[in-house]
């Protein structure tokens, strides 16, 4: 086989094909513009809402941690005074009345939490900024079981000496560590 006759090159030619008229084109770019501007003015909304919608959540956030620190050292508090007699005292009304005092410190420390727990959930974020909704369903879900809890030893103040590690999971996910 010899290589002297290259085999001719393949030539295409344009017939010009289909082509937008002037008219066309003018409407073309008018579209463009439009989509343009309409894309920059949503960015522009969008990042104010964002905004808006990023100082809830962190009024959200901070109410929660307040009431949360509140009730935990008012808890705290009394279960560390306490401590030192309640297990030298034998079971009877005076542990119950010693017990009761943890139950007063939660009743104390519940409005704070619920008034928290009604502002979170009274923050509304707009429908595309799931993180923003995210951040504030766990502080809601944290909050509504902190009240719980609350509620259980504010009832009986025995209850403080059980493991809520649940609470402890929900209190993670809202606040990290």
């Amino acid at each position: 086989m010899q290589v002297s006759d290259p085999a001719p090159a393949e030539v295409l030619e344009m017939d010009g094909g289909p082509r937008l008229s002037a008219r066309g084109r003018r409407v073309l770019v008018v579209v463009v513009a439009v989509l343009c501007v309409v894309g920059v003015v949503g960015w522009r909304v969008d990042a104010r809402s964002r905004d808006r919608d990023e100082r809830a959540v962190s009024a959200c956030r901070t109410a929660a941690l307040r009431a949360d620190a509140r009730a935990s050292g008012l808890v705290g508090y009394m279960v560390h005074e306490v401590d030192p007699v309640l297990y030298k005292i034998p079971a009877g009304p005076r542990r119950d009345g010693i017990v009761k005092l943890v139950a007063d410190a939660a009743g104390r420390g519940l409005p704070g939490v619920r008034r928290a727990l009604a502002l979170c959930r009274a923050t509304d974020v707009a429908w595309p900024h799931r993180t923003l909704r995210h951040r504030r369903d766990s502080y809601v879900d944290y909050l509504v079981a902190r009240v719980r809890r609350l509620e259980e030893i504010a009832a009986n103040g025995h209850s403080y000496y059980r493991d809520q590690p649940q609470l402890a999971l929900l209190r993670e996910r809202a606040f990290g560590a």
